[in-house]
């Protein structure tokens, strides 16, 4: 009878390990699926599982086996679902910093699909033949990524009526509230005859290569003010008899060449300060004075490397070329130059030997100072004999001068006046004559 109770007793425990061993996956990926946590009386340990029951014996070995089959699974479960969860948050981190750059790189971009706008025709406020701006209707219906990359083509025509002029102020930046210009397209303006002052004052996102139509007659003050991403060249046609002050300030990525219109009677204040045209300028025949600062350059660019200046100019204004620092070479008309005005070439490039001509009346204080010329020519003149013909520091800060050449007639006048660093650089040429005792 005992043994057969122990034979039951051995097939009933063998009957439980198996059934314990084939539920066991099935409760384990209940509980990671379920979330439910194992009761606090387990205590994970490194070399298995240990039971804080006392009633557990030697004969629950296979128990204690079947408990850390299921911890284990449920360990090698929830590792992997910590693995994906970092895998997710990894992705939804790039995903969002991808975002983030895709944003960035749309908000101005020009090629970007649907994420700028053109306006049409029935979009400007025009009236007259004269375009004054866009309409509100029109801003307020963009998007936010839209109003920030707005490219203009101004249309030949709008309703069958030619587009004459642009307005004072039509496209200035601070008339658009959280908008961007950033393209500019006038090339198919062929009956355009006026620009107005500050009509594109400082779009300084707004890029394009200026083309002007040879209607065009008058390019007002402050025009191009500020529009620091315009580049390329710049022919201003010679149907262009007016140019404003400040008409292309500040036009920096303007690096190519400028060609001014030979109807042009004078370059106004400021007219290309800051731009940055390079190569030769050729100032048209026309032109009789070149204004304050008209040229003048900050000491970030180099500018143009000759400078061609016609007869017929008369006065070349305050620092109208200042701070150009690659212009090595100056031409100046020889008859009708009367007036070289405080610093007109001051921190210029100029280099070598350069004559004064006859003309000249007046040489203002620090009109050639700190530049690079080795010898001064002053001529002969009725004016160089007089009080104020130069300053002191007409010269002054001239590294590489070494002579300041006049004549006997004006050495006292401009020796008195000079700086004393520069009085000794000052002579003038001496005849000599031997006589060999044969006359």
């Amino acid at each position: 009878m005992n043994n057969y109770l122990k034979k039951l007793l051995g097939v009933m425990l063998t009957s439980l390990f198996f059934i314990s061993v084939n539920v066991t996956p099935i409760f384990a990926e209940s509980l990671v699926n379920d979330d439910i946590k194992i009761n606090d009386n387990i205590t994970e340990k490194k070399d298995g599982i240990s039971s804080s029951s006392n009633d557990i014996d030697e004969n629950t070995n296979q128990d204690k086996i079947t408990d850390y089959g299921n911890n284990k699974i449920k360990e090698e479960n929830e590792d992997d679902s910590v693995k994906n969860n970092l895998s997710e948050n990894s992705l939804k981190e790039n995903d969002k910093n991808n975002t983030k750059e895709v944003n960035k790189t749309k908000k101005y971009s020009l090629s970007s699909i649907n994420d700028y706008a053109v306006p049409s025709e029935s979009d400007y406020n025009f009236s007259s033949g004269k375009i004054t701006g866009l309409n509100s209707s029109y801003i307020n219906g963009l998007s936010d990524e839209q109003k920030l990359n707005i490219r203009l083509e101004i249309p030949e025509s709008i309703n069958g009526i030619a587009v004459t002029s642009i307005g004072d102020n039509a496209f200035k930046a601070s008339n658009y509230a959280n908008c961007k210009i950033t393209y500019l397209d006038l090339s198919n303006c062929s009956n355009l005859t006026s620009i107005g002052s500050w009509a594109f004052y400082s779009d300084t996102v707004m890029e394009g290569n200026l083309v002007f139509p040879n209607t065009l007659t008058t390019i007002s003050d402050h025009a191009f003010d500020g529009c620091k991403s315009l580049s390329g060249s710049l022919t201003i046609p010679d149907s262009v008899t007016t140019l404003g002050t400040y008409a292309f300030s500040g036009c920096s990525s303007m690096t190519g060449r400028l060609t001014v219109s030979n109807n042009l009677a004078l370059i106004q204040n400021y007219a290309f300060y800051n731009s940055g045209f390079t190569g030769e300028l050729i100032i048209p025949n026309g032109v009789s004075s070149i204004n304050n600062s008209a040229f003048r350059q900050s000491n970030s660019y180099d500018g143009f490397t000759k400078a061609v200046i016609p007869e017929g100019v008369t006065v070349i204004d305050a620092t109208a070329f200042s701070y150009q620092n690659a212009l090595s070479k100056v031409i100046l008309p020889k008859r009708s130059l009367t007036k070289i005005n405080t610093p007109a070439f001051r921190y210029t490039g100029l280099t070598g030997a350069f004559v004064i001509p006859d003309s000249v009346q007046t040489i203002a204080a620090t009109a050639f100072a700190s530049t690079k010329l080795t010898t001064v020519y002053i001529p002969d003149n009725e004016y160089s004999v007089l009080s104020g013909y130069v300053a002191s520091s007409t010269f002054s800060s001239c590294s590489n001068l070494t002579a300041i050449v006049c004549s006997s007639s004006n050495y006292t006048n401009i020796y008195n006046t000079l700086a004393s660093s520069d009085k000794p650089k000052l002579g003038y040429p001496v005849t000599v004559t031997f006589n060999d005792g044969d006359n």
